[in-house]
């Protein structure tokens, strides 16, 4: 049969502490990396959805899923906002989207996103492997535009976005192929399922027929 070097379901698991132990602080880390990996690439993601949606020919239809992700971006910032997109000037709907990615005064930008991304990444270096440090650091180094945002070009930030979503495939399958399967790379596996759980059920909600 399988073999693993878990315990079967119901046995009693006695508490110790040896030097092996993962301490608390690191799987701290550890999982709240998995989230803020997989929190930064759905805003990645949204957001490329809707810079394309915005940019290209809009009819009906996509003019009804740019105002479901323009809410999408709204709630993952922490702002409650009704308005529909096709009430927005285009101008304002782009300063938004911007403001979603770069502004670092924004708890749900993209930037803070990052921000805590690297904070958490640094702290648990030595429990990473140096492929998985290298794909973080480029994540952060492609992100910051070398002109002014108000100056960058919303075809620039696509391909960014792109580049940085493949990025974040790449952290995905370092960590899944190269992490020994130990207590650290259980809690940074939890941490994505946790927020891909957490996301799915926030924004279900914004899809649905408002009563």
């Amino acid at each position: 049969g399988p073999v693993a070097l878990l315990q079967p379901p119901g046995v009693p698991i006695t508490p110790r502490r040896c030097g092996n132990d993962l301490p608390s602080r690191v799987a701290d880390n550890l999982f709240w990396l998995g989230r803020h990996v997989e929190r930064a690439e759905g805003s990645a993601r949204l957001m490329r959805s809707s810079l394309i949606r915005l940019i290209s020919e809009s009819g009906p239809s996509q003019v009804g899923q740019l105002t479901v992700l323009f809410r999408a971006m709204d709630q993952a910032a922490g702002i409650d906002n009704e308005q529909p997109a096709a009430a927005i000037e285009p101008q304002e709907v782009e300063a938004r989207i911007m403001s979603h990615l770069y502004d670092p005064q924004q708890p749900g930008s993209l930037h803070s996103m990052l921000d805590s991304l690297e904070r958490v990444a640094t702290a648990v270096r030595d429990r990473i492997s140096l492929d998985t440090w290298r794909i973080l650091q480029r994540i952060d180094d492609d992100f910051y535009p070398s002109n002014p945002p108000s100056l960058v070009s919303l075809g620039d930030v696509v391909a960014m976005l792109n580049q940085m979503i493949l990025n974040f495939s790449a952290f995905s399958g370092v960590a899944m192929e190269n992490m020994t399967r130990g207590p650290g790379w259980q809690f940074l596996e939890l941490g994505p399922r946790i927020e891909r759980a957490v996301g799915a059920v926030s924004y279900t909600h914004l899809t649905l027929p408002t009563t």
